[in-house]
């Protein structure tokens, strides 16, 4: 049915198709994902998040960082952390290649999504293993 529906939107199956492999592709990291964020989503809705501990308060973690200079120097700048970045721009491709029609674009936009998404990933490892 939501086929049925994408298609008479687009008159282009396998525009459809496409959409649906690079969502599944790169948006679902693990299976239990989408519900999770279901579940949060209800949670939230239903007022469970109203009244936690240290609510409106910065997360510890963040709050003291393992180096203060940077942190300062980065807020003083308006500068982001290299995986926010890289998330935004991964973000920002994703929907011009919704938006997109032309298979070549699509192609190269997609090629610009992995190669994104490739350095976020290693980026993400390195902060992982070294801070």
């Amino acid at each position: 049915m939501e086929i049925q529906s994408r298609r008479a939107e687009t008159g282009n199956k396998d525009t459809y198709i496409q959409d649906r492999i690079i969502e599944r592709h790169w948006n679902v990291s693990h299976p239990l994902n989408s519900a999770i964020e279901m579940a949060m989503n209800a949670a939230d809705k239903s007022g469970e998040f109203k009244d936690l501990p240290g609510a409106g308060k910065p997360l510890e973690f963040l709050a003291s960082p393992k180096d203060p200079v940077i942190d300062r120097l980065m807020k003083e700048n308006q500068a982001k952390p290299l995986a926010i970045e890289l998330k935004n721009k991964i973000t920002e491709l994703r929907q011009a290649v919704k938006a997109e029609t032309d298979e070549s674009v699509r192609k190269s936009l997609m090629k610009k999504i992995a190669s994104q998404q490739l350095r976020l990933d290693l980026e993400l490892e390195a902060l992982r293993k070294f801070g």
